[in-house]
């Protein structure tokens, strides 16, 4: 999308999340997204492309191709899928199927190649990531290989790397790898694993230390060595990608419980810093962010952060509290590059799950500064919005409290980041939006809008149906 919004060409892309069919879509497209347009929204199209796509989308520069990662419908195992649409083409009820085609991309708008993930592993987390410099992309699966794909949003066939490619960067585990990340500064591809059998641990078997996961690697794309760090988790592992500086040289990897008993007499939830050369065995350097047990997923720095010069200076923002405490939101200092060690300072909880007798996951964290004028901030004039979720139980708050609080509702919140310091732990939203499961994942756009959907589902207001629901709403005040 440009920086002058379009009714007809500005769209958002949104995953099912179920088994394409010829009566229900895989994915589809929604434009007609912003107040001044009419129908608002409107379905721009709407494919079965023959399997179910519940991981991250990543779109082509020029947002004419799709790519992601399926369950195939026939296999039951893994597919990495490029996608050309068209406009118009599919409804909600009747989408348009489509096939396989090898002469991609080099086939007339709606069509794909569907790549079969070499093994035939499944993926339940790794989400794809492209470096479109080379048209190379990365997807890891629940096997432990890191996959490897060239040609991507090029203009020749997509295909998948052969030897040495795939990666298992841990031959001697049955770890699953999460979501990678790739560094063009350092060539290197870096990823964590995490317990995709739930009746094991990172730590621990029949009372044994095995470091059967919760490592971060360092992949080199071009030689496909390995680096391995210590052992960071020691539960169910890293199931979310790292977030990578390049300019800084830093990589961060959110971890749900580490080997300490000193948040709450047991493990803490915690983000790890490394250079992006980190040798083997390396340890980081550790900020606990509350007690820990379920997964921590990523964070976000704030506009301090970013419009910073030289070495950056700010804050890292998560989601902790994973174990026997209340998520609550908590902000990492990090000065000239360099990441404060030991507790980081907490802000406000953003749920009642543990008082209500849950653990949960620290969902991810996203940030936009919006200058107000349809751009991001270029100085330290706009408004910095922080968008966190959780899984059930939203907070109370004293004002714009999270409505509908349960099991089964979770909460998305927005939060105003100060231009210097941290937010309170008294701060309270700037609105709130009940979500059945909790949300997804945030897209933000330049019209002040930002874009999600529900993990459970729920009375969709627009459309009247039932199911997980595409929902818009304002950055200011989540209406």
């Amino acid at each position: 999308m440009g920086n002058s919004p379009s009714c007809t060409s500005d769209y958002t892309t949104y995953n099912t999340s179920v088994a394409g069919s010829s009566t229900q879509p895989s994915i589809l497209a929604f434009r007609n997204l912003y107040s001044e347009c009419s129908p608002r929204p409107a379905l721009y199209w709407a494919y079965n492309t023959g399997g179910t796509v519940s991981t991250s989308v990543a779109t082509s520069l020029d947002s004419t191709q799709l790519v992601f990662v399926q369950t195939d419908n026939t296999t039951g195992f893994a597919d990495l899928v490029v996608l050309k649409w068209a406009s118009g083409s599919g409804s909600l009820n009747s989408p348009t199927t489509l096939a396989s085609n090898s002469a991609y991309p080099d086939c007339t708008a709606p069509c794909m190649i569907s790549i079969p993930l070499s093994g035939n592993p499944t993926d339940s987390f790794s989400s794809v990531y492209v470096d479109y410099a080379t048209g190379d992309a990365y997807v890891g699966d629940d096997a432990g290989n890191l996959h490897k794909f060239v040609n991507v949003f090029t203009s020749s066939t997509p295909a998948e790397a052969t030897s040495p490619w795939p990666v298992t960067p841990n031959p001697s585990t049955a770890a699953a790898l999460a979501s990678p990340v790739y560094d063009s500064e350092s060539d290197n591809v870096f990823v964590g694993d995490y317990q995709i059998n739930s009746s094991l641990s990172c730590g621990s078997v029949g009372g044994s230390e095995n470091g059967l996961c919760g490592f971060l690697y360092s992949v080199n794309a071009s030689t496909a060595a390995v680096t391995q760090s210590a052992q960071l988790d020691y539960n169910f592992g890293i199931s979310d990608g790292p977030v990578v500086d390049s300019v800084a040289g830093s990589v961060y990897a959110f971890v749900g419980a580490d080997n300490s008993a000193n948040c709450s007499s047991g493990p803490c939830a915690a983000v790890f810093q490394f250079p992006v050369n980190f040798t083997s065995g390396a340890s980081g350097t550790e900020a606990t962010v509350g007690a820990g047990f379920e997964f921590l997923y990523s964070g976000n720095f704030d506009n301090q952060y970013y419009l910073s010069s030289g070495p950056p200076s700010g804050h890292l923002y998560v989601v902790g509290g994973t174990g026997p405490q209340n998520n609550t939101l908590y902000a990492i200092t990090i000065n000239n590059g360099s990441m404060s060690s030991g507790s980081a300072t907490a802000g406000p909880e953003l749920a009642t799950n543990y008082t209500n007798g849950y653990y949960a996951a620290g969902l991810p964290l996203t940030e936009f500064c919006n200058a107000g004028d349809g751009s991001p901030c270029s100085s330290s004039a706009g408004t910095d919005y922080l968008f966190a979720g959780v899984l059930a139980f939203g907070a109370n708050f004293t004002t714009n409290p999270c409505t509908n609080q349960g099991e089964s509702v979770g909460c998305i919140m927005s939060f105003t980041a100060p231009a210097s310091g941290v937010i309170a732990n008294s701060a309270t939203p700037n609105g709130t939006l009940p979500e059945a499961g909790g949300p997804s994942g945030v897209i933000v756009d330049l019209s002040s809008n930002v874009y999600l959907s529900t993990l459970y589902n729920q009375t969709c207001a627009t459309s009247g149906g039932t199911g997980g629901c595409a929902i818009s709403a304002t950055q200011s005040g989540l209406q």
